[in-house]
């Protein structure tokens, strides 16, 4: 089901991601050879999971929506392979 390049890829994933966690959207990240999935809640916070090309399957992507969904309808399910919130250096 997926094939093509990261983008065409995301592309995909995406389609499957957001039929389950609505608004949910794929962010290919070539430089490490994955795709984020990410949603925001309705608090501004934004959830997501790292899913790595060579992991991604129908299986994999529904999975990771359900858990999003899950997180979005405020039910604490462990997500896998975890965005973390961005951290900010800067200088003194």
């Amino acid at each position: 089901m997926f094939e093509g390049t990261i983008d065409e890829v995301a592309a995909q994933a995406q389609t499957l991601l957001a039929s389950v966690a609505a608004g949910a959207v794929c962010v290919p990240q070539d430089w490490d050879r994955r795709i984020d999935c990410v949603l925001k809640l309705a608090d501004g916070s934004v959830i997501g999971e790292m899913v790595g090309l060579d992991e991604v399957t129908e299986r994999r992507i529904r999975a990771t929506g359900e858990r999003l969904q899950k997180r979005a309808d405020g039910i604490e399910v462990p997500l896998v392979n975890e965005l973390q919130s961005p951290v900010r250096i800067v200088p003194r």
